[in-house]
């Protein structure tokens, strides 16, 4: 958002431009202050993250941009179109709210993309079609339940091994057992490193059912004897699988 505001300053030097991010919202009630002067006439451009996409109403917005809209709809998680979609339509609602026309652009490399389309034709029936066949071809929900196990240690080595260590001892217990559960990875998390700890995941589709989570608290609590060296932290249905 920094560059692009400069960006915006250069081309419409005349414009009052207003940045909204987390580096320049300090509060709740200050972003209620600056919505309240773009408003009123105070600023001519908005700028923002997701944080201005949703719920705002402004009767003389005619004009709405969406930037690198190919980072959310190839985010690697399998909720990616469903966030897409949702975060387009609401954007392209934003103009021509009133009288006055509206107009949409989307930046993308991916036009003809079923997401943009549907967005762009604010077709929610036809893209709950596609991605409902989607999620049960690839068995996501609300067809299963998913879950991650996330490793993290100073080692790489060692989070890595403990990865797999936990891995193999799950499917074990799970081939005693029987019972339908489908496990991916070890694989690096999508952010491999944090204030010097390394970070390796699992992800875990299951039926939430009593077998399950039994399984998974032995497994837990065999594997935790003699892993005090890496962190492990259990998300059922976590917000990101990232």
């Amino acid at each position: 958002t920094q560059l692009v505001y400069s960006e915006l300053c250069n081309i419409f030097p005349s414009a009052s431009v207003l940045r909204m991010d987390f580096d320049t919202v300090g509060s709740y009630i200050e972003y209620g202050d600056k919505l309240t002067d773009f408003k009123n006439g105070k600023y001519d451009i908005m700028l923002g993250t997701q944080m201005v996409a949703k719920g705002l109403d402004f009767p003389n917005v005619t004009l709405v941009g969406v930037l690198a809209a190919d980072m959310s709809l190839y985010g690697g998680d399998y909720r990616s179109y469903e966030r897409t979609f949702s975060l387009l339509t609401q954007v392209i609602g934003r103009c021509g709210r009133s009288r006055l026309s509206g107009r949409a652009y989307i930046q993308t490399h991916s036009p003809e993309h079923s997401v943009i389309e549907r967005s762009c034709a604010q077709d929610y029936r036809m893209f709950y079609e596609d991605e409902i066949i989607n999620r049960k071809v690839m068995l996501y929900p609300p067809f299963c339940s998913m879950g991650s196990v996330l490793f993290s240690g100073t080692n790489e080595k060692q989070t890595r091994e403990a990865a797999t260590v936990f891995s193999k001892l799950l499917e074990e217990k799970v081939a005693k057992t029987g019972i339908p559960i489908r496990i991916l990875g070890p694989t690096p998390s999508h952010v491999a490193k944090i204030a010097d700890k390394w970070r390796w995941k699992l992800i875990v589709k299951y039926r939430p059912d009593m077998a399950f989570f039994e399984t998974m608290g032995e497994t837990l609590k065999e594997f935790s004897k003699n892993k005090d060296f890496v962190k492990i932290e259990v998300m059922a249905d976590p917000y990101d699988i990232n």
